[in-house]
């Protein structure tokens, strides 16, 4: 018989890290304007007190990786005449 040194394990349990559930609840939590921005119902609303933090700023650096570091990057470079913010880019590279 071919399944004889087979062992079978019941897939339908849930085994649950008490630890890992903690911190990502803690981290749900948290009233944070980057986890807002995943839930279904975010309308990309922000405070004017958030808008003006950012304002007053005369530095601004934006850190990503791939597509998303890109398209900011070329937005920027098309509008640099029109922008008075020194912006620094910071692209993350995965090393392969």
């Amino acid at each position: 018989m071919l399944t004889k040194n087979i062992k079978f394990k019941n897939f339908n349990l849930n085994h649950t890290n008490k630890k890992l559930k903690k911190i990502f609840s803690k981290i749900l939590n948290k009233d944070d304007e980057i986890l807002k921005s995943l839930t279904p119902n975010y309308k990309n609303q922000y405070s004017k007190s958030l808008i003006q933090k950012f304002k007053k700023k005369k530095v601004l650096k934006i850190i990503g990786m791939g597509g998303s570091i890109l398209g900011t990057q070329a937005i920027h470079d098309y509008l640099r005449h029109k922008i008075k913010k020194e912006i620094f880019f910071l692209i993350i590279l995965k090393q392969i």
